[in-house]
C-alpha cells in the first residue's frame, strides 16, 4: 500500500491568510477610490463645459468688427487693417478649423478657399479683403476712412455669407442623417 503524504497547503506564502485578505482589500479599496475620482472629476469637467454658453465664431467676428467700427477712427489705417485682418482670420480659423492666422492670403487662397464649399462670390470678397489689409500692412498703401468704412461693411456682408453658407451646408448633412435612418 502506497504512502499517504502531506497535502501542500494551496496558498505557498509566510504570511498568515488574514494578512492577505486585509492586503487585499486595501488594494481594492484604492483602486474604488481612484475609479470614483476619475469618474467624479470627467463628470464635473463635462458639466461645467456644458453649463458655459459658448459663442458662435460667427458671433466672435460680428462683436469685434463693432468693437473696430467704434475704435477705428482712434487707430492708424495699419492698426485698422491688421486688426481687420485678424477678425476675417480667426473667424475662417474657428469657424472652419483652418489654420488662418498661421497663413498668407495666397496660401488662403490656395488651400482654403479653392477646398471649401465657399461660394465664388464669398471666396472673392474674402481675398478682396484679405489683399487689401495686405496692401496696407506690407506696400503701405493708404486706403482713406471711406475704403475703411466700405471694408467694414464688406466684412460684415462676407461674414453673413459665410455663415448661410455653413447653416446651409449643416442642414445639408441633417437632412441627409435624417434620410438615412428612416431607409
Amino acid at each position: 500500500m502506497p504512502e499517504l503524504r502531506d497535502i501542500k497547503p494551496l496558498i505557498l506564502s509566510d504570511y498568515p491568510l488574514w494578512m492577505i485578505i486585509m492586503v487585499g482589500l486595501c488594494a481594492l479599496l484604492v483602486i474604488a477610490g481612484l475609479t470614483y475620482y476619475v469618474w467624479h472629476a470627467f463628470a464635473t469637467k463635462k458639466k461645467n463645459s456644458d453649463d458655459a454658453p459658448t459663442i458662435s465664431a460667427y458671433d466672435n467676428a460680428m462683436n469685434a468688427l463693432r468693437a473696430l467700427a467704434t475704435a477705428h477712427t482712434t487707430l492708424t489705417e495699419i492698426q485698422f487693417y491688421a486688426q481687420l485682418s485678424d477678425i476675417i482670420r480667426s473667424y475662417i480659423q474657428n469657424a472652419y478649423d483652418y489654420p488662418a492666422r498661421e497663413r498668407t492670403q495666397e496660401e488662403i487662397q490656395q488651400e482654403f478657399i479653392d477646398q471649401t464649399k465657399i461660394t465664388k462670390s464669398v471666396s472673392e470678397m474674402l481675398m478682396q479683403l484679405l489683399i487689401a489689409a495686405d496692401q496696407v500692412k506690407f506696400a503701405e498703401y493708404t486706403w482713406g476712412v471711406d475704403r475703411q468704412q466700405g471694408h467694414l461693411a464688406l466684412t460684415k456682408k462676407c461674414l453673413m455669407h459665410c455663415k448661410d453658407d455653413q447653416d446651409a451646408a449643416k442642414q445639408l448633412a441633417l437632412n441627409t442623417a435624417t434620410n438615412k435612418e428612416t431607409l
